[in-house]
């Protein structure tokens, strides 16, 4: 419909982020809870919002904007998923900053939620947004930003948890970029470290039938390792 129709973005952004309100407070109706919790997931995940608003810079503002209307819901603000996916969608633009700022959230949430609760995805995109802050950056790197960031990767590539080892392999792009843009300011143990990541990552596609994955993204990916080993190696 979205595809054929010419829609007002702003009618759009204000009928979605009312459904989502309204399913969110919806949650804890005993008749119908359940099913909206499980509709709540759906509904807030950016890469569902891309399906249906598109790619263009039209639609990431628009998915921005609801993004920006739901922090302020209770009932949505209090749950670290939302400012995960949140922080999807700035990382999208690149927008390092916002991006981060969500991390922190999510992670200050899931904490309150005990030791057993897995904030695997939450450490995964964490250190995205670390290693693509650090490429950007002029100058030297943070060096402890990156050790932070590879340190989540080797943990979510250990993981044997929820956790699809698909997901810690998207950072490999994050990784070559900042091999790329700052290898000369990488000393031998931090390039060191991040071969033997790039190794692993190699491993698990050897070894795993990585579920999830999009059409022509393992081919891409060994591509991507492999160039990442050569400018860590020969730079």
């Amino acid at each position: 419909i979205f595809r054929n129709f010419d829609f007002d973005d702003s009618m759009l952004v204000d009928v979605y982020t009312t459904i989502v309100r309204e399913t969110a407070y919806s949650a804890n109706d005993w008749r119908s809870g359940f099913d909206s919790k499980e509709n709540l997931k759906e509904l807030l995940k950016f890469r569902f919002l891309t399906r249906i608003f598109g790619d263009g810079t039209s639609a990431s503002a628009s998915i921005q904007a609801i993004y920006a209307r739901l922090s302020s819901v209770p009932r949505i603000r209090t749950n670290d998923q939302f400012w995960l996916q949140y922080a999807m969608s700035s990382m999208e633009s690149e927008d390092t900053a916002a991006a981060e700022k969500s991390i922190n959230t999510a992670l200050g949430i899931a904490h309150k939620k005990g030791a057993n609760y897995s904030n695997h995805q939450i450490l995964d995109q964490q250190a995205r947004v670390l290693l693509l802050k650090n490429a950007k950056k002029s100058g030297q790197p943070n060096t402890d930003e990156v050790v932070v960031a590879l340190t989540n990767l080797e943990t979510t590539l250990g993981s044997t948890g929820s956790v699809e080892k698909i997901h810690p392999m998207r950072a490999a792009p994050f990784l070559l970029r900042l091999a790329e843009e700052k290898i000369d300011f990488l000393d031998s143990s931090l390039r060191q470290r991040m071969l033997q990541i790039v190794s692993k990552m190699q491993g698990v596609i050897a070894a795993e039938n990585l579920i999830k994955t999009r059409r022509g993204e393992v081919e891409k990916m060994k591509k991507i390792l492999l160039d990442t080993t050569l400018v860590l190696k020969n730079a």
